[in-house]
């Protein structure tokens, strides 16, 4: 009676504490891929189907916002704006290739982990002088012209800085050309 007595209070308490425990050491792993398995009992039964939902939503979730974190990367790189983030001692944490060319540097040349007091370019100067939340114009001595954003956006808690940069050099000599040429049309 003593033997059928604990198997039954092995069934009913100790397997599904053993299961629920598992359970926790797949969470502590961050193993959103696997599942507890029904044990016969409603009440335990109940538990692993929440605990294999929740499974389920937190590998949904992972999965979501990997897919989401590539697609924003693809679409920095391949911008034509110079987007620069900044960590949080307000040092180079990411730039895209667009920033390089902005800058007139090389891709081979590091600045991440740098202030932007220490990149070697008129723009870079330029940009300390912008306050958070605001955009400028910034025309330089060479005839270039960029539209910069300073912003920041909330990442584990903390707000990031982070620049954008557009040149409007181009697009500045194409309203100038058609300029000139209304002139010389009305002069002719």
């Amino acid at each position: 009676i003593t033997a059928i007595y604990l198997f039954a209070f092995y069934r009913r308490i100790i397997k599904p504490l053993q299961i629920i425990g598992d359970g926790m050491e797949l969470l502590k792993e961050q193993d959103f891929s696997s599942r507890l398995r029904r044990v016969g009992q409603t009440e335990a039964d109940r538990i692993v189907d929440v605990f294999n939902k929740m499974m389920e939503q937190l590998k949904n979730e992972r999965l979501y916002l990997r897919e989401q974190n590539q697609f924003l990367d693809l679409l920095v790189n391949a911008s034509p704006l110079g987007v620069i983030i900044l960590d949080l001692d307000e040092k180079i944490q990411s730039v895209n290739p667009a920033t390089y060319k902005i800058f007139g540097l090389k891709t081979s040349d590091n600045i991440i982990g740098k202030h932007l007091i220490e990149i070697e370019s008129p723009l870079a100067t330029e940009l300390l002088h912008l306050e958070k939340y605001d955009s400028q114009t910034i025309r330089l001595n060479n005839a270039n012209i960029y539209k910069s954003t300073h912003s920041s956006f909330i990442n584990q808690g903390f707000h990031h800085s982070f620049y954008l940069i557009e040149s409007l050099t181009e697009e500045v000599f194409k309203a100038e050309k058609k300029a000139y040429e209304k002139v010389i049309r009305m002069i002719a």
